[in-house]
């Protein structure tokens, strides 16, 4: 079918330019024209420089276009049937079930042209297991009909993150990156604070499993407990889904059950203190359906599963988990689950066991 005439006039003007130039600037016009006649007949924007195609490249995607050559096994199915293979132990002894639950897989970076993936993963606790849903993050690198998949606290993953184009994992990232899949879980960070403002008191409550505590109060905001990037789990919708706060020495806090998510970008720095996002009875990556008001929970994370939370020393408190009861102390002072715990933000507080009494003053001559 004929364009509209109007194409053809809004060039005439441009036509009579050339015919009152020559040399060079005719022929640099000429070209410009002919890229213009292009677009205007095919259709087509002009080519893209390396940079432009890229940026193009790399991206999220949605599962169902995330795939390979024919025959190639689609990204999602086999990060899914990956998590399910390698962590039968770990959902068997956190939720007492045989069976892995589907696994909810989050695309963050996605090079479709080269091959390359990056993101996160997070197996739902059973309706009947009140829990924290089990998560990591992986790389992915496809392969002649299938994609190679190193979760995060694998040999795997280390490997694939090194040889991962900048433009799937960014540079900035990269070494953080590396310290949770190596990171151990003895080995809480320092400096901590309770994930709401300093001087509230929020009631706490700990979790069924013991590895994580629920909490609820305040103005409802949730904070960063330390500096660190973050990424999300979960993420379908704007505003929703889990947080994981990768800190400088590898270990991770983990939030759940927050809505109103902070919008800034996956891998983005974040201080401690700034608000992550508000506390709800939202559970996008499934389990349980919430209980009672709105709340959120909270847990430590390493690349090798989680860190127990007993002796770490957080907001002022040192928290004890030992032995399925949770409480924490303070000096001599001790709160019970269920109660209000003052955040003191980054006040050490003093140790619970006995100090020897101080030197006396050297007396004045």
């Amino acid at each position: 079918m004929a364009r509209p005439a109007s194409g053809r006039r809004g060039m005439m003007p441009l036509a009579r330019l050339i015919g009152r130039l020559g040399g060079l600037t005719a022929v640099l016009v000429g070209l410009t024209l002919c890229a213009i006649v292009q677009q205007e007949v095919t259709g087509r924007p002009m080519a893209q420089s390396a940079t432009q195609r890229s940026a193009a490249a790399v991206q999220s995607h949605p599962a169902a276009r995330v795939s390979g050559p024919p025959g190639t096994t689609p990204l999602i199915d086999q990060v899914q049937a990956t998590v399910t293979d390698q962590w039968a132990e770990l959902v068997h002894s956190a939720f007492g079930v045989e069976k892995v639950p589907q696994p909810d897989v989050h695309l963050i970076w996605v090079d479709q042209a080269g091959g390359w993936a990056f993101g996160t993963c997070a197996v739902p606790p059973p309706p009947d297991v009140d829990a924290m849903p089990q998560v990591s993050l992986f790389v992915a690198r496809r392969t002649d009909e299938t994609w190679r998949i190193g979760l995060a606290g694998t040999e795997d993953f280390g490997r694939l993150l090194r040889d991962a184009p900048e433009a799937v994992i960014p540079a900035e990232q990269r070494p953080l990156l590396e310290q949770y899949g190596t990171a151990k879980s003895g080995n809480p960070p320092k400096g901590l604070v309770l994930p709401w403002h300093a001087g509230q008191s929020w009631t706490v409550q700990s979790l069924a499993n013991t590895s994580g505590l629920r909490f609820a109060g305040g103005d409802g905001r949730v904070l960063a407990s330390g500096p660190g990037r973050v990424y999300r789990l979960c993420a379908h919708s704007p505003g929703r889904g889990m947080l994981l706060l990768i800190h400088p020495n590898g270990t991770a806090t983990e939030y759940y059950q927050v809505t109103d998510l902070t919008r800034v970008k996956d891998g983005a720095s974040v201080r401690r203190g700034e608000y992550l996002g508000q506390v709800s009875t939202d559970r996008p990556c499934g389990g349980p359906s919430a209980q009672g008001p709105a709340a959120a929970s909270f847990t430590l994370l390493s690349g090798d599963g989680a860190v127990s939370l007993d002796g770490v020393e957080i907001g002022g408190w040192t928290l004890h988990t030992d032995g399925g009861s949770f409480y924490a102390d303070r000096s001599g002072m001790r709160v019970e689950s269920g109660n209000p715990l003052l955040n003191f933000g980054t006040d050490p507080g003093r140790s619970s066991a006995p100090r020897p009494p101080a030197a006396p003053a050297p007396r004045s001559s």
